[in-house]
Parts: C-alpha cells; sequence; structure tokens
C-alpha cells in the first residue's frame, strides 16, 4: 500500500499556508487552521492590536502555556495512578 500525503491550504491571517498531511490528518489540521483563524481575530479586538508578528506571538504563548499544563497533568496523573497500583499491590 502507498500511502502519501495530501496537500492542503490553511489561510491564516490572510496568507495561504501548503501544508502536507497524512489524509486522517486534514480533519484536525483544517480545524487547527480555523481555530488560530479566531484567535487571530479575538487577539487583534481585545488587545487592540493590529500588529501581526505580535498577535501570533502572543497566540503562541497561550498555546505552548497549555500544552504544557497538560504535560504536567499527564505527568502527575500517570505518578498518581503509578502510586495507586503500587499501594493496591503492597495490600
Amino acid at each position: 500500500m502507498n500511502r502519501e500525503k495530501i496537500k492542503i491550504h490553511i489561510t491564516l491571517a490572510g496568507r495561504q499556508y501548503p501544508i502536507k498531511v497524512w489524509p486522517e490528518q486534514e480533519e484536525i489540521i483544517r480545524k487547527a487552521g480555523k481555530f488560530l483563524e479566531k484567535r487571530i481575530t479575538e487577539v487583534e479586538k481585545v488587545f487592540e492590536i493590529s500588529d501581526i508578528q505580535d498577535i501570533l506571538s502572543i497566540i503562541l504563548i497561550e498555546i505552548a502555556s497549555e500544552l504544557m499544563l497538560e504535560k504536567e497533568n499527564k505527568k502527575k496523573n500517570s505518578q498518581m495512578m503509578h502510586d495507586k497500583i503500587n499501594h493496591l499491590l503492597q495490600l
């Protein structure tokens, strides 16, 4: 089976970006593009900023912070589960 990536275009801040993705990723990539387009508009209005680099930097910081928080939570949950399993094994 010859699997190939497909080329899609995502528009951000008025510019189109060609991206090659696996077919099963297309929907989530398009959703991400729509999410980012919406956040660009929101940040532009809330912070009254028109410089796209500043807007994208704010969004990047937000997303990176959320990702890091999720990773920390996952790590804590994993440790809690490990501790509970060890406790149950000792009973």
